[in-house]
C-alpha cells in the first residue's frame, strides 16, 4: 500500500514537470543509430520484452531493460507491457521455468545501454526522450 501510494506521489510529481514544460518524459524506444530497423508494433515489442524472438531484416532483436530509473520502468510496464511489475516479473520466470526462455538483458546506467546498442546492430532498449536527444550514438525508433 506504501509503495504504491509512493509510486502515485512520484508519476504525479513528474507529470506535473512535464505540464509545466521543464522536464521531458516522453518513453522512447531507442537502437544503434547505423540500424535500419524499422518501427515495431506493439505485439512485437511485448513479445521481444517477454523473452520470445522477434525477428526483422533477417536478425533476432534482443531486448535491453534499463532499470537506471524506477519511474521510467513502471512507465514501460504501463505503456509498452500494460502489466504491473509484478506480473511481468511473473511472466519472466514462467517462460525461463518452462521453456529455457532467457529474459531481456538489465543495465542499471544508461552509459552501460548506449555502449551496448554502439556494438550492437540487433539490441532495442527505452530511455525518456531527453536523455536519448544528448546521445549521439543511437536513434529513436519510436515514442509512446
Amino acid at each position: 500500500m506504501i509503495r504504491k501510494t509512493l509510486f502515485i506521489l512520484l508519476l504525479s510529481f513528474s507529470c506535473s514537470f512535464v505540464m509545466s514544460g521543464e522536464l521531458d518524459r516522453t518513453l522512447v524506444v531507442v537502437i544503434n543509430h547505423d540500424s535500419e530497423l524499422a518501427p515495431l508494433n506493439a505485439k512485437e515489442l511485448r513479445k521481444l520484452y517477454l523473452g520470445l524472438k522477434v525477428k526483422k531484416n533477417g536478425e533476432h532483436l534482443k531486448p535491453v531493460q534499463n532499470y537506471s530509473d524506477d519511474v521510467l520502468h513502471e512507465v514501460f510496464l504501463q505503456k509498452i507491457m500494460f502489466m504491473t511489475s509484478r506480473t511481468y516479473q511473473r511472466q519472466l520466470k514462467l517462460r525461463t521455468i518452462r521453456k529455457g526462455i532467457k529474459p531481456p538483458v538489465e543495465f542499471s546506467s544508461n552509459k552501460s545501454i548506449v555502449e551496448l546498442l554502439m556494438n550492437n546492430k540487433h539490441s532495442v532498449a527505452y530511455m525518456w526522450k531527453a536523455e536519448a536527444e544528448r546521445i549521439s550514438d543511437i536513434r529513436v525508433l519510436q515514442s509512446f
